[in-house]
């Protein structure tokens, strides 16, 4: 019959399997210039290995001492578990996660674990705090998994990533935790030849399971990277590569579908066009580089003012656009009057000292008087009135 050992280094040599191919899709992003995108799998990458690792040094007791199997051993193991956690953060690109607490608790195993192995403490209490520690890093990996991002749409293929991930989650702790209820009903490894089989038997199914669940949550995870990559590529081809504002293609996408559905709704829209004073000068006089320069911090400071559920796009050269849902007049008068105020604020060093510059604005609004025009028409409106900025003495606003 199969025993323990066997199943562990079994799993082991899947586990560097799995770790290999992880790192393979990992370095296939970083060869694509997707370096950012590869780094939540290769801590699955590494969580393979050290899981591998681990579980070799567990299985070897009888070759290697109790600080190296039962210590060294079952910290891998908890990295590995840890590894899982971090992972998901980093592949569903949940920037507000502070990790910090979370490796400072990953520590505290570790120092916990090496001192009840030092100390000779009983097998079957540091199973216990292994169930302890393992059961909050899969539940708060459980909560993460359930939070949403920035990037990728919780359609109905990432609800399936989500699904298989918790199945997982749930093999993976129903392994463990049942396996240590099997440690803890025969009280340590000194068991009576009886029990033996069935200990045996109920080790090999349960430590399967948890490999099965460590192996579909490795593949949610997968799946979820490569939807992640998608967003990504999809974010890139629709963002300005200076500004990383959207460019106007994408804003031209957006209004197709949203215009439509403000008409319906008899919602507001209103539209400014944005252009830098003088700008040609600031290349001319001060190259280039300051105009980049320019550019890049009038679009970090409109994306700062402008509201989360209105749309800020570079059309072109030095013109922007905004575009405004459901704010009245003086709402939009107000964030208007904060950008003129704020970036005329903005210290530019150039090679002739400090200098200042400023920006002229159009906007119009639908429903006007023939209700809801073409969207492109009421843009024209907006782009005269931003005409009638630039002959009225420029870093102003005009209403059509």
């Amino acid at each position: 019959m199969i025993d323990i050992k066997t199943i562990f280094l079994t799993i082991a040599i899947n586990s560097f399997l799995m770790s290999f191919i992880t790192y393979g899709v990992a370095n296939f992003q970083k060869n694509k210039d997707e370096e950012s995108n590869s780094k939540g799998v290769l801590d699955l990458t590494f969580s393979y290995a050290i899981l591998g690792i681990g579980l070799i040094l567990t299985a070897l007791k009888e070759v290697f001492p109790v600080i190296i199997t039962s210590g060294l051993g079952s910290s891998m193991m908890m990295v590995s578990i840890y590894l899982i956690m971090q992972s998901i953060v980093k592949i569903k690109m949940l920037e507000n996660v502070q990790l910090k607490t979370f490796k400072l608790i990953l520590l505290s195993y570790i120092l916990i674990q090496f001192t009840l192995v030092l100390f000779d403490f009983p097998f079957l209490l540091r199973t216990i705090i292994f169930s302890i520690f393992s059961g909050f890093f899969f539940l708060m990996s459980f909560f993460f998994i359930k939070r949403k991002n920035s990037y990728i749409d919780e359609d109905k293929s990432t609800r399936f990533a989500n699904f298989i991930i918790i199945a997982g989650f749930v093999g993976y702790f129903v392994g463990i935790t049942f396996r240590s209820l099997v440690i803890i009903a025969n009280g340590d490894f000194n068991i009576n030849e009886q029990s033996l089989l069935a200990y045996t038997t109920a080790n090999v199914v349960l430590s399967l399971v948890s490999f099965f669940g460590f192996s579909l949550i490795s593949f949610g995870f997968l799946f979820l990277f490569w939807q992640r990559t998608q967003a990504q590529l999809l974010k890139i081809s629709n963002t300005d590569w200076l500004t990383q504002a959207l460019n106007r293609k994408a804003v031209e996408q957006l209004l197709n579908k949203m215009y439509p559905l403000a008409e319906k709704e008899k919602r507001l829209v209103s539209f400014a066009v944005i252009d830098l004073d003088n700008f040609k000068k600031v290349n001319d006089l001060y190259g280039h580089a300051m105009g980049d320069k320019v550019l890049k911090d009038f679009a970090a400071l409109s994306k700062k003012i402008i509201k989360k559920d209105d749309l800020f796009a570079r059309f072109g050269g030095e013109e922007f656009l905004i575009v405004f849902f459901n704010k009245t007049d003086d709402q939009i008068k107000q964030i208007m009057s904060e950008l003129l105020t704020e970036f005329v604020k903005i210290n530019f060093e150039t090679n002739d000292g400090i200098k200042n510059f400023t920006f002229s604005a159009g906007i119009s609004s639908v429903p006007n008087q023939r209700g809801y025009e073409e969207y492109y028409k009421v843009i024209k409106q907006a782009d005269d009135s931003l005409y009638k900025a630039k002959h009225s003495g420029k870093n102003c606003y005009v209403f059509y």
